[in-house]
């Protein structure tokens, strides 16, 4: 299976970006940028801007692999299941982990 990792934001997600692919590559995935059976989004949520570019980001990779798995992997405050709902209307996006604390 082929995957692609889309990183915005900073050394945090990048490193985050690095352990996940890792773990797709240890699984026996293959990265590829077109053509892929999953896209990872590692991105946050902490501002407006950070926001709109997220948004815009998850929506071309929606458009460029339509029968891909897309998943979002994103930074928060405390407004995560906010987040969620906000990306859910926008995207359809059908599913969320909770993250652990």
């Amino acid at each position: 299976m082929k995957f692609s990792i889309v990183t915005l934001g900073c050394k945090v997600n990048s490193y985050e970006s690095n352990v996940v692919r890792d773990i797709f590559l240890n699984a026996g995935y293959i990265e590829e940028s077109n053509n892929v059976d999953v896209v990872i989004i590692n991105t946050c949520t902490v501002t407006d801007t950070a926001d709109s570019k997220s948004l815009k980001v998850i929506r071309q990779q929606i458009r460029k692999n339509p029968n891909s798995v897309i998943v979002v992997i994103f930074t928060f405050l405390i407004l995560f299941h906010i987040s969620f709902l906000i990306l859910q209307k926008l995207c359809s996006i059908n599913y969320k982990f909770k993250p652990y604390m």
